[in-house]
């Protein structure tokens, strides 16, 4: 926990918001105060700013019923959808790389050289701060739920910053501590400018960990972004971070270990691709789907449109 007061930008406060009415919001002491309906926002002791709801919303949550359900094929669309990477690939730090969190594939789809701000929601300890604004060189903002190591606080269901103020937001393995993962999906295009980018990760064949509500299937996931209304340009299945792997790392060992699941894990892996060749080799070509099946979590690149 940090002792002193965190400092933000004047950029940064010109793009905060009021996470109950979204009016403006303006530095006071001991914290901040809406410049639309009043409410005051104060630090917590290790110095973040809070911007929780002062009290709970009630929120309309519109959605669309009726169409065809989604199925395999939209999987597969989004799999080998050809997406123009916005540069190369970046090798990210060992640490950051740990379970189902960023690959140098993922960096490809990070914006470059782009103007403004890039929000790491659900940020912890801000370890992505530094990698992240060397590769996009957008300026950073960290928030998280409880963390008071981040930027400020707040809620991923009521995000605290103005309509259309960043250019990025990345989220690394928190949809699925999210209660309700479609309205942080709507909140997130909210707040993203047109043509801005959402990349991040998410967990499926994880085991209950840190008050995980929703570990979303493919098909939830690909459901949740749309229904946001944003355009999904890839959504594939972590093949570094397997169902078997999380199950073993997350069940058995602490986390400085995880590297090993792999290896402990192996066996059972080398039975899965045997099954799925002997599948094959009855004649029965199988429908591409093993990966996403074996897959712990996925990864994701959605757009605002513009």
């Amino acid at each position: 926990m940090r002792t002193q007061e965190i400092e933000l930008s004047p950029a940064a406060w010109r793009i905060l918001a009021c996470p109950a009415c979204r009016g403006a919001l303006e530095r006071v002491e001991p914290g901040a105060r809406c410049a639309g309906c009043g409410a005051e926002y104060r630090r917590e002791p290790g110095g973040a700013l809070s911007l929780h709801p002062l009290t709970p919303m009630r929120v309309p949550l519109d959605v669309e019923v009726g169409a065809p359900p989604l199925g395999d094929a939209d999987l597969a669309t989004v799999t080998r959808r050809p997406r123009a990477p916005a540069g190369p690939p970046v090798d990210p730090p060992r640490e950051l790389t740990v379970g189902n969190r960023l690959t140098a594939r993922l960096t490809e789809h990070l914006p470059r050289g782009s103007q403004g701000f890039l929000l790491d929601l659900g940020c912890g300890d801000r370890s992505f701060a530094p990698f992240l604004e060397s590769v996009t060189g957008l300026d950073y903002v960290g928030m998280d739920f409880a963390d008071e190591r981040a930027d400020l606080l707040g809620d991923a269901h009521a995000l605290p910053f103005a309509d259309g103020s960043a250019a990025l937001v990345t989220s690394f393995a928190v949809f699925e501590h999210v209660a309700q993962p479609w309205l942080m999906a709507r909140e997130v295009r909210r707040v993203l400018r047109p043509g801005g980018v959402f990349v991040g990760t998410l967990a499926f064949l994880e085991p209950y960990h840190m008050s995980s509500h929703a570990h979303l299937s493919p098909l939830g996931t690909l459901s949740a972004l749309r229904q946001a209304g944003l355009d999904v340009e890839l959504l594939e299945p972590s093949r570094e971070w397997t169902g078997l792997r999380a199950i073993v790392a997350m069940t058995s060992l602490p986390a400085r270990l995880w590297r090993l699941a792999a290896a402990l894990a192996a066996p059972l892996e080398a039975l899965q691709r045997a099954a799925a060749w002997a599948r094959r080799r009855r004649g029965r070509r199988g429908d591409g789907l093993d990966d996403w099946r074996a897959a712990g979590g996925f990864r994701f690149v959605a757009v605002r449109p513009v």
